[in-house]
């Protein structure tokens, strides 16, 4: 399995991008970088969550 990663991920990429990506890659990618710089949230679902928040007496963080 390491042989034929590594035989794709070394292939050319299609035109118009810029490496080839393995099944799954994009997904860990973006669960890394959430963890790493948190989950983006409409500033607009942001102030509901707020509001509802405050409403029942939790004090919701600062947005980011």
């Amino acid at each position: 399995m390491d042989r034929l990663q590594g035989m794709l991920k070394s292939s050319a990429p299609a035109p118009g991008y810029d490496e080839v990506l393995l099944a799954g890659e994009p997904e860990w990618r973006t669960e890394e970088k959430r963890r790493r710089d948190g989950i983006p949230v409409p500033v607009g679902l942001w102030e509901v969550l707020s509001a509802v928040a405050s409403k029942h007496g939790v004090v919701p963080p600062p947005a980011a």
